[in-house]
């Protein structure tokens, strides 16, 4: 991470966006639908937005949570974070 970075962390996929400032998300991604731009983060084609629109974050440390991208995340979500919800 570079050190310009106050924190770093996961991504968890989820992003509130003010009805305001909708537009400015849209922009955003636009760059990257039109130039067909797929093999990236999710996230690259939201850095104008995070430039343009001050957003912040939610410390999840230490609460019961996993990421799921596949069938063997699931499995690990039923056995080891289930129980602890």
């Amino acid at each position: 991470m570079p050190e310009q970075y106050d924190y770093a962390g996961e991504g968890v996929g989820f992003l509130r966006v003010r009805h305001a400032d909708t537009p400015r998300v849209i922009s955003s991604l636009r760059d990257y639908i039109d130039k067909g731009a797929w093999d990236m983060e999710y996230e690259d084609a939201l850095l104008a937005y995070f430039r343009d629109v001050r957003v912040g974050h939610e410390k999840i440390g230490g609460l019961p949570w996993t990421e799921i991208d596949f069938i063997d995340d699931v499995k690990k979500a039923e056995l080891e974070v289930l129980p602890r919800l």
